[in-house]
């Protein structure tokens, strides 16, 4: 049978996901894979007309989707069009194309245009031979088919009845731009010879039209002499006919008025050689400049041909007198300041023009001049400088009337300004050339004339968050993309300002859509939707309404699979490589770097889809009842108003502080070492398993290693992407001679086709050794220690609820004065070591309270069991925290250089815990030699800070990775917590070498919970942070 073109059907959808995926390379090369689910989807919510499949058996080769025309009017669109690769030269192309076409004819649309990219040269000469010209643009690459035009003009109809349009055309294929210049217009020729008769047309590229048509018989012209054309002012067009044939050729005219174009001209003429007309017409004012995108007012004209009809219609450019355009430098404005803003102007008359003008006055600011005159030559551009003071924030808006002074006649014309003084604390709304605008402070919104974008802005933000028009369906419509507002209104509410714009759909009737966007101060944004029957009839279908938007994936942290994923390079940042399904939170938060953080969040009733390189968020409004309004759930987007994922996931879930067990953070290619647990038996194999959270299989070779104390053993793999591989796992024995001192980094090393990737995780060997726990007198105090081997720890209850000593290979790491409580620093007592406690809970009244020490064991989330000290408080007469009951962990794991803290607070004090601050406190001893000692941490640049500790104040304030040691000593002490919800203070000075860390507790009186536990890791060389992610997720008792 062949290949045959045929319809999208849902059942075609497995094999439409395959198409995709098999021609990747025609769309440089994408990795992620399309799935039948996402076709479906895709399809139902896209707004083509139409989806022709080339299909050969079972297996679509080939795929191309029509779609009413977005960017302008009066036309149809290819949207997408694609051949796999084995059929490229297969005419596949050329047939769904042709069908395209062939399918625009049919519908009675007069052009059918399509988008390349400039790359896509290989492409031109298919659809040059289809009939399609490539417009010479510099911003995009645009093509145009006139065929069915050509089809519908009942003046060359007849010579189609014998002649194929596209066997018959003679037409050089060349690849670039087409178009014949003449006076700044751009002419596309058709030709075609059937036999020995000829046709030729012209259609002129502004105006999309018709202007030139020549058989055998007669050759008929229109021209307009010059393509920009000042409004205000009347202008020539010229017909010229031409008689081939000797006998009499009938030909009227009648003028039609189009746009801002008036055309009263009615003309009828017997030609039997050659004849010249001329019109006049008048070009009205313009509200705005001409979008390139769209099709120009046209000089329309009705021909008669020997009684058949033809259309022709060219295009002009109509400018205002002067183009004006206020620009004002910067984001803020300060009252009370003298400044300047710029009026950037242009003489669009071919002569030159002095042009008169008066800015009004107003309470916002005061100008240094308020009447100008200014002299042009032909077409010169000048910015004006504008001295202002500015009194107070707002929109300043004014309706200028400027007269244009020519050497034989004035021209008078209006100019609408508009001008946002922001500044903060501010709420201000206005309407510019080419937009309306919304600003809150430093924040704005603005919402675009020519698409209904919008534009979510701040000073800080390079790639601002995009609200694309919304679409009602299904089918989905893409009307609102160009049409215009029927009103736009702002409004104040609960402190923030908004935008409210109507729209009336063409396509369901009776349905008005009001667009709701409310900006507040800090950047968070609230956007929603009100749908309404105007009718007194129910609404003929059951409708939704779909919200593409917009927002970078780069820095992003997006929930998934209960987990969080965290994008800090470049994979994973195409919205193609997620599944939406598989988004387990209704929030997506992109951290700033360069930019503000932003972060967009929806409601249960939104459903989330990914749709290329957006998201969309559909809202199902069923069948609306007679006069009835449907308003949607609020969509709420925030630019620069939280700080971090965190809070922005509490905002987003309804939460008043964030939760204390947040979702485990993973790389889009995640690797998992001995199922997460960072501690393994120093005769067990590990096992390594390498992830592909996105949708993309391994292609490349991938290499498992154990790394220790110089010694490796590794296993490699090649697997091939038709392999469909995005889990593996590979079992390592472990090295000979393991020394539980020293971690094992476990790695994986990647070359994948695209680029090459190295994880890394530390395992630390457990010994089958016990921990020793003693009990003995040490300066006339119980000391009760323990001992895992390298680690020796003490504390002692008649000292204090601490450990005072830590020992690792007999080295003290702590500084304490013990057995005596002195005044040290800016402490009184002071008992160094490392302890906890609650803010307004200082150590004078701790030493006031009852307390005990006792051998411990706990065991982690992970099932490892930890045994080791433990100091326990009940805390009966401080009037705050009475009733308070805190068990501090100092524990072990048996030959194991790390020490883990942690503390089980029982909140029974009759109140609530708000943000209540728990400090654990740690006083180092690096060195015998102070000045020897020194602690490590990493700017927030990823620069490594160093600080030496030489008895002068430093605070570091840097929340990272802290390690402390000093040049006496070949190990250093590395501190091992999860950042994200842990402040950090590093503290030297004369007396002390301290490390602070500040968790806040959120708790109910009756609560019980752990802390997040700090891990003191002993080691010779600095381990990897990224490395030790399994540690920093181990819990305790919650």
């Amino acid at each position: 049978m062949g290949i045959q073109i045929q319809l999208y059907t849902p059942q075609h959808a497995s094999a439409v996901a395959d198409m995709w995926n098999e021609s990747r390379d025609n769309w440089g090369g994408a990795s992620s894979l399309k799935t039948t689910e996402q076709v479906l989807i895709e399809e139902a919510n896209s707004d083509s007309m139409f989806v022709f499949l080339a299909v050969d058996g079972e297996r679509v080769v080939g795929y191309c989707s029509i779609c009413e025309y977005r960017e302008d009017t009066g036309a149809l669109y290819v949207a997408l069009l694609n051949v796999v690769p084995d059929y490229h030269g297969q005419k596949v192309g050329k047939m769904l194309v042709l069908e395209s076409v062939q399918k625009t004819i049919d519908l009675g649309w007069p052009r059918l245009d399509l988008y390349t990219w400039t790359g896509n040269t290989k492409a031109v000469p298919l659809y040059k031979k289809c009939g399609f010209f490539w417009e010479d643009r510099e911003d995009t690459t645009h093509l145009m088919n006139f065929i069915p035009t050509v089809l519908a003009t009942e003046a060359i109809q007849d010579y189609f009845k014998e002649a194929d349009w596209y066997q018959d055309c003679i037409r050089e294929i060349v690849v670039k731009p087409d178009g014949r210049k003449e006076n700044d217009y751009d002419y596309y020729e058709y030709v075609w010879k059937h036999t020995e008769q000829n046709l030729r047309v012209e259609f002129e590229r502004r105006g999309r039209g018709l202007r030139l048509i020549e058989t055998d018989d007669y050759l008929l012209t229109a021209t307009v002499p010059n393509l920009d054309l000042v409004f205000g002012s009347s202008y020539p067009i010229t017909y010229e006919i031409v008689n081939k044939t000797g006998k009499s050729l009938d030909v009227s005219f009648e003028g039609m008025d189009n746009q801002n174009i008036a055309f009263d001209y009615k003309e009828e003429v017997t030609v039997t050689d050659r004849a010249v007309l001329t019109g006049t017409f008048f070009v009205g004012p313009v509200q705005e400049e001409q979008s390139v995108w769209r099709t120009h007012p046209c000089v329309t004209t009705n021909v008669l041909i020997n009684g058949k009809k033809a259309l022709f219609q060219t295009g002009i450019n109509p400018k205002f007198p002067a183009l004006i355009k206020p620009v004002l430098p910067g984001n803020i404005q300060y009252t009370n300041k003298d400044a300047v803003l710029y009026l950037d102007m242009e003489n669009n008359f071919a002569e030159d023009a002095v042009f008169t003008f008066k800015l009004p006055p107003s309470s916002l600011i005061h100008l240094g001049q308020y009447e100008y005159s200014l002299s042009f030559s032909r077409h010169e551009r000048r910015s004006i400088p504008i001295a202002y003071h500015l009194l107070k924030h707002g929109f300043y808006e004014a309706e200028l009337e400027i007269t244009a002074q020519l050497s034989d006649r004035q021209v008078v014309f209006h100019k609408r300004l508009g001008i946002p003084f922001a500044g903060i604390g501010a709420q201000l709304a206005g309407e510019c050339d080419d937009c309306w605008i919304i600003a809150n402070g430093k924040h704005t919104v603005k919402l675009k004339k020519l698409d209904n974008e919008l534009i979510l802005g701040s000073p800080t933000l390079h790639e601002p968050t995009i609200i694309f028009y919304p679409k009602i369906g299904k089918p989905y419509s893409s009307e609102f993309s160009k049409k215009r507002a029927e009103k736009v209104e702002f409004f104040v509410d609960g402190g923030g300002i908004g935008i409210e714009a109507t729209y009336l759909s063409n396509d369901y009737k009776s349905i008005e859509l009001r667009v709701y966007t409310l900006l507040f101060a800090d950047g968070t944004i609230r956007n929603w939707y009100e749908v309404q029957n105007l009718s007194e009839d129910m609404a003929s279908s059951d409708l939704s309404l779909l919200h593409p938007i917009y927002q970078v994936l780069h820095r992003s942290i997006l929930p998934y699979k209960g987990q969080c994923m965290v994008m800090d390079h470049s994979e994973g940042q195409d919205f193609n490589d997620w599944d939406a399904n598989l988004v387990s939170e209704n929030w997506l938060f992109a951290r700033g770097n360069q930019s503000s953080p932003r972060g967009i969040c929806w409601s249960n009733a939104h459903k989330l889809q990914f749709q290329g390189w957006h998201l969309t968020l559909e809202s199902e409004l069923g069948v609306i009842a007679p006069l009835q309004t449907v308003t949607t759930e609020p969509i709420y987007l925030s630019i620069g108003g939280f700080d971090d994922w965190q809070e922005f996931r509490a905002f987003a879930l309804q939460q008043s502080a964030p939760e204390e067990s947040l979702p485990r953070l993973v790389q889009p290619v995640e690797l998992e070492v001995n199922e997460r647990n960072p501690f393994i038996g120093s005769s067990e194999d590990a096992v390594l398993t390498l992830s592909e959270n996105k949708k993309q299989h391994f292609e490349g070779e991938i290499r498992a290693s154990l790394h220790h104390n110089g010694l490796s053993v590794s296993e490699a793999h090649i697997y091939r992407e038709d392999q469909r591989m995005n889990h593996v796992s590979y079992t390592i024995p472990m090295p000979n001679s393991i020394s539980t001192e020293v971690p094992i980094v476990a790695s994986i090393d990647a070359k994948f086709m695209t680029h090459s990737k190295q994880l890394n995780q530390v395992l630390f060997p457990v010994h089958k050794t016990l921990i020793q726990v003693e009990q003995h007198t040490q300066s006339g105090k119980d000391v009760l220690t323990a001992d895992n081997g390298l680690i020796h720890i003490q504390a002692s209850a008649d000292f204090s609820p601490s450990i005072f000593s830590m020992k690792y290979k007999e080295h003290e790491w702590l500084h304490s004065e013990f057995p005596d409580l002195v005044a040290k620093s800016w402490w009184n007592p002071w008992i160094g070591g490392i302890a906890g406690t609650c803010s307004q809970l200082p150590v004078p009244a701790r030493l006031k309270e009852s307390f005990n020490v006792e051998a411990a064991t706990l065991t982690d989330s992970m099932q490892n069991v930890w045994q080791g000290l433990m100091t326990r408080q009940h805390i009966a007469q401080h009037k705050r925290y009475k009733g308070l009951t805190m068990e501090q962990y100092y524990l072990m794991l048996p030959g194991v250089p790390v020490l883990a803290y942690t503390a089980k607070i029982e909140q029974n004090t009759g109140t609530y815990f708000d943000n209540i601050a728990w400090f654990t406190n740690m006083f180092f001893k690096l060195a015998e030699d102070k000045s020897q000692g020194w602690f490590k941490t990493i700017a927030p640049n990823g620069q490594e800070l160093t600080y030496f500790d030489q008895g002068k104040e430093i605070e570091a304030k840097e929340n990272s990775a802290y390690a402390y040691g000093s040049n006496e000593r070949q190990e250093m002490l590395q501190i091992v917590t999860d950042e994200s919800s842990m402040q950090y203070t590093g503290y030297n000075n004369k007396d002390v070498v301290v490390l602070t860390t500040n968790q806040l507790l959120n708790m109910r009186s009756g609560d019980t919970l752990f802390t997040q536990p700090i891990f003191y890791v002993f080691t010779d060389q600095l381990l990897e942070d990224n490395a030790l992610a399994n540690l920093k997720a181990i819990r305790f008792g919650n």
